[in-house]
């Protein structure tokens, strides 16, 4: 992406203590620290995060490691970029499930040097600067189609209300059971575009409401939209599958927004 840069890096040598290297995630109200080498401090060799954090918190408390090298717990699989690949960010951090990738470059030397650090939060940033200008384009006469959503928290309606209020007329379904009633299916039936937020549903729901759709003989335009974190590997592949058989339109949030909001504009405009 064109507005995507890479943020300053906090770094911590290796050498630096667990309790100093939380310290660090403190007082600079950052995810994560690169840890960089001791004897190049240049070199990034690991990563420490909120996640790990989380991880170890019970063994510091039990096992006094608080002065312990923050190198011996650190994550040492470190997932790297370089900084002529930016555009190829979003991919890799979707692909490795991970929210902070280092980026490096070479000297004339060949040696690897730290320039920053892109986070999830800096693509989605990214993505938001990018789709205002792409929201400015839309063809304002397209607020008659009627996009209905499923997504059961407030803050996943507003994400959607944020990115497709724009561009159609935006109708939220009351949801409180978990329950495919005639009301329910109505809604989605007498819609353009349909947008399964599948997020906080379970998995006995949200497949049979799809299924109770598509098998209608008239029915609209189905996205499936869902966070990758909040669900279990078999079922982000099931999601796949199914969008794969070009019934539905599958997309993961916040990093295929972009994505996903040009797809629904397609669909619009060629429907005109």
């Amino acid at each position: 992406m064109s507005t995507l840069r890479p943020s300053p890096t906090i770094t911590v040598s290796e050498h630096t203590s667990i309790g100093e290297a939380i310290q660090t995630l403190i007082d600079h109200k950052v995810g994560s620290v690169i840890i960089v080498s001791y004897s190049k401090p240049h070199q990034a060799v690991g990563i420490f995060t909120e996640h790990d954090l989380l991880k170890w918190v019970f063994s510091f408390k039990d096992n006094n490691l608080w002065n312990v090298a923050i190198g011996t717990i650190m994550s040492r699989n470190l997932i790297k970029l370089s900084i002529s690949e930016l555009d190829q960010a979003n991919h890799v951090m979707l692909q490795n499930n991970i929210r902070h990738l280092p980026i490096i470059y070479h000297d004339d030397t060949g040696e690897e040097h730290l320039a920053g650090v892109i986070s999830m939060r800096d693509a989605f940033r990214a993505l938001v600067l990018e789709n205002d200008q792409l929201l400015k384009k839309l063809d304002q006469n397209n607020h008659h189609k009627k996009i209905t959503v499923l997504a059961k928290n407030l803050r996943d309606q507003q994400l959607q209300n944020k990115v497709l209020s724009d561009h159609a007329q935006l109708q939220f379904i009351d949801f409180n059971k978990e329950i495919v009633t005639k009301e329910l299916l109505d809604s989605v039936l007498d819609s353009f575009v349909f947008i399964l937020d599948i997020d906080q549903l379970t998995i006995q729901f949200w497949p049979i409401l799809l299924k109770t759709i598509l098998d209608q003989p008239k029915h609209p335009e189905v996205y499936i939209v869902y966070s990758p974190a909040m669900h279990e590997k078999k079922n982000i592949d099931a999601v796949k599958i199914i969008a794969a058989g070009k019934a539905v339109h599958a997309f993961a949030k916040p990093l295929e927004l972009l994505q996903y909001i040009s797809q629904i504009k397609g669909s619009i405009t060629d429907a005109e």
